[in-house]
């Protein structure tokens, strides 16, 4: 049973932040073919991705830092 949990827990977290923006960006996208529509969700997408990033990396260096102290 834990181990069910792992996987849609885990599952539905991904699906929630990096899957389901990434098909949006995809369906809005007005390009003509599979890359283009992939590339422009990409760009939609990255500054949010970058944000996410960002975020866990001022985590880790604030626990580091305060682990310290």
């Amino acid at each position: 049973m834990e181990v069910w949990w792992y996987i849609f827990y885990w599952g539905s977290f991904f699906m929630n932040w990096i899957i389901i923006p990434f098909a949006m960006g995809y369906l809005e996208a007005g390009e003509f073919t599979s890359a283009g529509r992939s590339c422009y969700s990409i760009k939609y997408n990255a500054p949010f991705y970058l944000a996410y990033v960002v975020g866990f990396l001022g985590l880790l260096a604030f626990l580091y830092w305060t682990s310290w102290g």
